[in-house]
């Protein structure tokens, strides 16, 4: 038997972005970008580890939003076009690149690895990422989970209304269930970010479990007599694992996982940054727009005369070193522990999956050589799953998590500020309106559960897009129109806008989305009320924002 256990859980998360139709927004280069860097890379090592026979145990949370994003059809083939206007760059970098060695060398490794990415998109996932992370899935390698429907600050949406809170997990779940056939066991909170209060909204909704800050164990109402080296049951009866704070940093990286070893890549120097546009036009779907590319010559070490060219072998080489130092210390800590417990101690070792790839470029090779040696060159540790820990050890102590988050304190105060108080304003009233008009629906018999996801036809002998509610489909309109209001509600209340908010590159674009949902909902919100609901803009809102279809307005009542 171990004398410790190790539980790698990665979160992935992107705010959802409505494709435009004539060509890609830059917006909508998150996710090609991510998916490039992370996703594809991150099938590729799962793939060969299960190859090469290591046993691998990962937790992935993949957000409703991204999970959307995945399905999306506009996104699966422009994704495809995406990674092929990237090999014919990176063809045309080879011939760029002919006469200076070190870079043709390193053009080379891109080209290559990118006709290997554009093999797993297209011939391993059939262009669906999420059919990848199905088998994995199937097979035992992974444990997927989700959060809430938009990402929003759940300890915000619960100061407002319950009701929003309940709804946003809700339809997480629903959404989860709806692209893997099965509901969660674990729910992911974004920013770690717990208050008690949440306890009974996730117990109602099936929660298994949650991950926290490991201060939230620490500083429970009977302190964790374990720490964080073992979940805790919330009164619920919810699982709340805490998250190792040591682990927190990477080896070379910084606290927000932005390496910091002169070997490692640079990935603020792209391409991109630095050629002619007329250059990299053909392969910009906006010829006026440049994009990161990913051909990146340069590693972090500054040097002049060619000096700090990326050397990617003895980049992957310190990548190893650090995994080894990294396992060697656990091992080192469970041998410790384990003498003190009447189980194997358990590390927590959550991250942002996108740290891995897209700001630490050698990150994916990491978790690869870490899960190897933890397989091949030791049996002092062990990989598990949240839900496969609680299958093996089923009593645990019951206490109430305190108050916290994994922002610098554990606490909200970079969450919300002064800076951001209006954005809480906003939703709060927008939250009291759509629980206004649930409850008098509910009074007139205009919502019913059963009705699916409303997505109905309009009687074809209704001559006008203004329908007042004695017509014979006034109940099907209405509900329509109630499940696009809360629909505009829940992209309105993502957490994003209020990080991006705090960003200068990306304050406007967060000021824009937020400032569009509302208004869709304001807008919604006064025809329901004035029973003059039109029907053009209701159609309009289910065509723009193809989102969350398992909405269920009857969560704010």
């Amino acid at each position: 038997m171990a004398q410790g256990y190790l539980s790698v859980i990665l979160h992935a998360h992107l705010p959802y972005i409505r494709p435009a139709r004539r060509h890609a927004g830059d917006a909508e280069f998150w996710f090609y970008e991510r998916a490039l860097e992370c996703y594809l890379p991150l099938i590729r090592i799962l793939d060969n580890l299960q190859r090469d026979g290591a046993r691998t145990r990962l937790t992935l949370s993949l957000s409703p939003t991204l999970i959307a994003l995945m399905r999306d059809e506009i996104i699966r083939e422009r994704l495809i076009g995406h990674v092929n206007r990237m090999l014919e760059l990176s063809a045309r970098e080879l011939n760029r690149t002919a006469l200076l060695p070190a870079l043709r060398e390193l053009a080379g490794t891109y080209h290559l690895r990118l006709l290997h990415l554009q093999n797993i998109l297209t011939q391993r996932c059939g262009g669906e990422l999420l059919e990848a992370f199905r088998q994995m899935e199937a097979r035992g390698q992974v444990e997927l989970i989700t959060g809430p429907a938009s990402h929003a600050f759940l300890p915000g949406m619960l100061a407002m209304q319950p009701q929003a809170a309940r709804c946003q997990i809700r339809l997480g779940m629903d959404t989860f269930e709806s692209a893997f056939g099965h509901r969660p066991g674990g729910f992911w909170l974004p920013e770690c970010a717990y208050t008690p209060e949440l306890d009974e909204i996730l117990g109602a909704e099936g929660v298994g479990y949650i991950v926290l800050d490991g201060r939230a164990l620490e500083r429970a109402s009977t302190p964790a007599f374990h720490g964080i080296h073992a979940p805790v049951y919330c009164p619920s009866g919810v699982a709340a694992f805490g998250r190792d704070r040591d682990a927190a940093c990477l080896p070379g990286c910084n606290a927000y996982g932005h390496p910091t070893d002169p070997l490692f890549r640079d990935n603020r120097r792209d391409i991109a940054d630095d050629l002619p546009l007329d250059y990299l036009r053909p392969y910009l779907p906006d010829p006026n727009t440049r994009i990161p590319t990913g051909a990146r010559y340069h590693c972090i070490r500054a040097g002049d005369n060619g000096s700090n060219v990326y050397q990617r072998k003895a980049a992957l080489n310190r990548a190893a070193e650090h995994a080894e130092g990294f396992m060697r210390d656990r091992m080192h800590r469970a041998q410790n522990l384990v003498r003190q417990m009447d189980r194997p101690p358990l590390f927590v070792c959550a991250y942002d999956m996108h740290v891995f790839g897209h700001r630490w470029f050698e990150g994916i090779e990491y978790l690869d050589y870490l899960h190897r040696k933890v397989h091949f060159d030791q049996n002092v540790l062990e990989t598990v799953t949240p839900g496969e820990y609680l299958d093996r050890h089923r009593c645990n102590q019951m206490t109430t998590p305190a108050v916290s988050s994994w922002a610098d304190e554990g606490y909200f105060d970079q969450l919300v500020g002064p800076d951001t108080a209006w954005v809480y304003q906003h939703l709060s009233r927008a939250v009291r309106v759509m629980r206004e008009l649930t409850e008098a629906a509910a009074e007139q018999g205009g919502t019913e559960e059963e009705e699916g996801n409303g997505h109905h036809g309009e009687p074809e002998d209704t001559p006008s897009e203004c329908l007042d509610h004695s017509t014979t489909s006034s109940n099907d309109l209405q509900s329509r129109a109630l499940r696009a209001a809360a629909r505009q509600l829940v992209l309105a209340q993502s957490g994003d806008w209020v990080t991006l908010l705090q960003n200068p590159q990306h304050a406007e674009y967060a000021r824009t989305r937020l400032h569009l949902h509302l208004s869709n909902f304001a807008r919604l919100a006064s025809q329901i009320r004035s029973r003059q609901i039109k029907s053009g803009d209701i159609e309009a809102l289910e065509r723009d924002w193809p989102i969350f279809g398992e909405i269920c307005p009857d969560a704010y009542r």
